[in-house]
């Protein structure tokens, strides 16, 4: 088995910044420099996470912790709201969710 190819953050950046610009597709980006279109997109977005302020956990350090407020919040959310409803409408459950997180976070 192989190991996974690590690339240079600058190369990432540049990268991003080029797919970001809209000047040139995706494609013609990922054989420019040589990479998978795949790699583009997940560089275009990481970058533009990461320009906003947002921190994100992409590598295995940490991450149960991550997983674990945000899987205690779907379950809560299953069980508690979306379990208990019969909603008609993409729109009623729509409503009946964020009343739900609105509670959610005020308690």
């Amino acid at each position: 088995m192989s190991k996974r190819e690590q690339r240079h953050p600058e190369l990432k950046a540049k990268v991003a910044l080029e797919a970001l610009k809209g000047e040139q597709t995706v494609n013609e980006l990922a054989s420019r420099f040589e990479i998978h279109p795949t790699m583009v997109h997940q560089w275009k977005w990481t970058d533009r996470l990461c320009g906003s302020g947002m921190r994100i956990s992409m590598d295995g350090r940490g991450r149960v912790l991550d997983n674990i407020f945000v899987e205690g919040l779907w379950r809560s959310l299953k069980y508690k709201c979306v379990h208990l409803h019969a909603w008609e409408t993409g729109s009623e459950a729509m409503a009946g969710v964020r009343k739900w997180i609105e509670f959610y976070n005020r308690h």
